[in-house]
């Protein structure tokens, strides 16, 4: 494996009308695998609508609302991080982090 390169990655699929917000604690990036995802930052004047095959690179320490676009088709999502410093650590917070703002 390329430790240098590798990335801790979860799927997240939002069903329509569900919403979800999240602040992720270090650089994370997000990837719509399937549907459309609208996405606001806070403090940000943009609003962004990601469809399957983008991506975008979320700041961490900024609170992100992410919510599906169809209203009867799910949006499904790829977050992604790197291996902690040195590639040796899983970076187990941020996924239990994730996982309660989720569920």
């Amino acid at each position: 494996m390329d430790k240098e390169n590798a990335m801790l990655t979860m799927h997240l699929t939002l069903q329509p009308g569900q919403a979800a917000s999240f602040t992720p604690d270090c650089a994370t990036r997000l990837r719509c695998l399937e549907g459309m995802l609208w996405l606001v930052r806070d403090r940000d004047t943009e609003d962004k609508v990601l469809e399957a095959g983008d991506s975008l690179q979320l700041p961490g320490a900024a609170r992100h609302v992410l919510s599906s676009v169809g209203r009867n088709e799910p949006v499904t999502i790829e977050l992604a991080v790197p291996f902690a410093s040195g590639g040796t650590a899983l970076r187990p917070r941020w996924l239990a982090h994730c996982l309660r703002q989720f569920l």
